[in-house]
């Protein structure tokens, strides 16, 4: 009967998963952290943190430039103006887009892009991005699609959602068994994805292959929550965003194209390789799409809501300073991803599917023979160059290269994340690091319960993590060194903010983390996930600053300083959690009650009890 429980508990896991089901692992022990990094810096610069890592051996390290967006509505500007200056090329990957007034403005400006003649790759997570249009028989994009293909339209558009329980068709042709066979709609020719698992990446990034190319990336979806345009009484989401271009034209220094050749490597590798069909974000997408004339009337009447006013003044202004060219600040960039997950993950709990179960030694040749043909793809230097293993991607990991950094602090670490689910490891790895380092504080800044979007989840941390942190702080030897602080509704800027959506680590106040992750289980082992990693560059202090660099300002601190706007106005709306209250004997987190809480959340989520980020 119990293993009848746990199978059944385990079906509806992997049914209903969502982003916030922190808890859920993958099966399967995973690989040694590897710390990829090699000191290659003068000794003169050993005691900076930046200095140690401004290098790595396995990571393309490169000078940037590199803003940050202050708030929901310029970064929602800023992507519309990164639209209207495309001349070739826009991708972009989200987890969420949602077809209110901010996605409609998106579309609209997407469709004027076509009429340029500009080519527009897209992907989503098919499940993040599902709402109650998809089963009206509905998709925009399928419309937007639709009008790239008319004989008076230039561009092309190729469009793609990384799963999709709405695709009926597959499920219609195929057999029951073939569709169980392929793992949930999955074709046997490509690598499959669970429908637990994400595509949870955030960034777009504008004319690929020209001299300048623009990213943004971050943990902001695309909706009106995210860009402050939500209506009242409904709250916005603080978020952190930067905008990144190459510091010096790529024809102008070769040298520096890697990282950028990076981001478009792995979009190209998300969108073809890994998890991504040609699906339809609607039930029955054999049947005509009877909202094409409904959808383009609805983007022609874009201009009429009062918000896009307010949009196209913002945008009209960042024209007026030259947004996309000036006001930048230099450092050194190095992408991360947890892109391993989708093929680890895949062959190890996919195999569940399989009448006889692959070896340990088979699964890791599959994955192995798979990104050898990956490899093949890839000509020029850039995040996959060199051996094809899964050590060497383990090596482009966020958490495991965040522990490194982590683990060279000597001041402070600051944690942003709106769902604090550490496992047993990372907890053990916080009292390490801090009974090390006797001066080292670090900061944690979340949710309250009156601000979390998931009362399930933050339930799960008040009841079993934040003992174990309140144990840890109750050290002798750490005295009070890690302080909680959850993030209470305020007004700023006419603007009413609720949720403190942030994923971001600043540490010692110079190295900071911009990632879509939210340093959770699920980030960290099942979900596709994208950041940047932004270093001081030694170069620039040796020289003694280049121009358009505060000279005044130290280096080390100058990149981290970019972020206090944002970062203050999280700290003086948080409210300090006195863990010296704390019950640190409710730590049994048992395997029965993580089931319980990722199924009762999930379903609790399906029935529109939760939003889902």
């Amino acid at each position: 009967m119990k293993s009848v429980s746990l199978i059944f508990l385990t079906f509806f896991l992997l049914i209903f998963g969502n982003e916030t089901l922190s808890i859920a692992g993958t099966p399967g022990q995973s690989p040694q952290p590897v710390n990829i990094c090699k000191d290659v810096v003068p000794p003169s610069h050993n005691s900076s943190l930046a200095a140690k890592i401004a290098n790595t051996k396995s990571l393309p390290t490169e000078p940037i430039e590199f803003k940050v967006m202050s708030s929901g509505l310029e970064s929602h500007a800023t992507r519309m103006a990164m639209i209207r200056s495309a001349q070739e090329t826009i991708d972009f990957v989200f987890y969420i887009f949602k077809k209110d007034f901010t996605g409609r403005m998106f579309l609209d400006e997407l469709k004027k892009a076509l009429d340029r003649g500009v080519k527009i790759r897209i992907l989503l997570d098919g499940i993040g991005s599902m709402n109650r249009q998809h089963f009206a028989l509905r998709d925009h994009f399928e419309t937007l699609v639709a009008y790239s293909q008319r004989a008076d339209v230039p561009g092309l558009v190729e469009m793609s959602y990384a799963h999709s329980l709405l695709d009926m068709k597959n499920v219609l042709v195929n057999s029951v068994y073939k569709f169980w066979s392929q793992r949930f709609l999955h074709p046997t020719n490509q690598q499959v994805i669970s429908l637990n698992q994400r595509v949870h990446d955030k960034f777009m990034l504008t004319d690929r292959d020209t001299e300048r190319p623009l990213i943004l990336l971050g943990g902001r979806n695309n909706g009106d929550a995210y860009s402050d345009l939500e209506l009242p009484p409904e709250g916005n989401m603080i978020d952190q965003e930067v905008l990144v271009r190459p510091r010096t034209p790529l024809n102008q220094d070769e040298a520096n194209r890697a990282l950028m050749q990076s981001f478009a490597k792995y979009f190209e590798m998300l969108m073809y390789d890994i998890p991504s069909r040609q699906l339809t974000g609607r039930i029955f997408g054999f049947l005509p799409n009877l909202y094409y004339q409904k959808d383009m009337e609805s983007l022609d009447s874009i201009s009429h809501d009062e918000r896009y006013d307010l949009v196209s003044s913002t945008i009209r202004e960042m024209s007026s300073h030259q947004f996309l060219e000036t006001g930048f600040t230099p450092a050194l960039g190095t992408i991360v991803t947890e892109f391993e997950n989708l093929v680890k993950s895949n062959n190890v709990s996919g195999a569940r599917w399989f009448e006889k179960r692959p070896t340990r030694q088979e699964i890791k040749t599959k994955v192995k023979e798979f990104l050898e043909k990956a490899r093949e793809k890839i000509s020029t230097r850039s995040l996959f160059e060199g051996s094809w293993s899964r050590r060497h991607i383990r090596g482009s990991s966020i958490w495991h290269n965040l522990k490194r950094s982590m683990s060279e602090a000597n001041d402070v670490i600051e944690i942003f994340t709106p769902y604090p689910i550490f496992s047993n490891t990372d907890l053990r790895l916080l009292k390490k690091l801090l009974l090390t380092k006797k001066e080292l504080k670090v900061q944690l800044y979340t949710n309250s319960r009156e601000t979390t979007d998931n009362k399930l989840v933050q339930f799960y941390h008040d009841t079993f993590i934040l003992p174990k942190i309140a144990e840890i702080n109750s050290h002798p030897e750490i005295n009070g060194r890690i302080s909680v602080r959850r993030f209470q509704e305020t007004y700023h800027n006419g603007v009413y903010y609720n949720f403190n959506h942030s994923k971001l680590v600043r540490i010692d106040g110079s190295l900071v983390y911009v990632t879509s992750s939210n340093f959770d289980s699920r980030s960290n082992t099942v979900n596709s996930e994208l950041g940047l990693i932004l270093i001081p560059d030694p170069s620039l202090a040796a020289n003694g600053g280049q121009q358009g660099v505060n000279v005044n300002l130290s280096l080390d601190s100058d990149v981290g300083a970019q972020f206090d706007s944002n970062i203050n106005l999280i700290k003086e709306n948080s409210q300090s959690v006195d863990l010296s209250f704390i019950d640190n004997k409710r730590v049994n987190n048992s395997p029965q009650m993580t089931y319980l809480l990722n199924i009762t959340e999930a379903m609790l989520y399906k029935i529109g009890f939760f939003r889902q980020l």
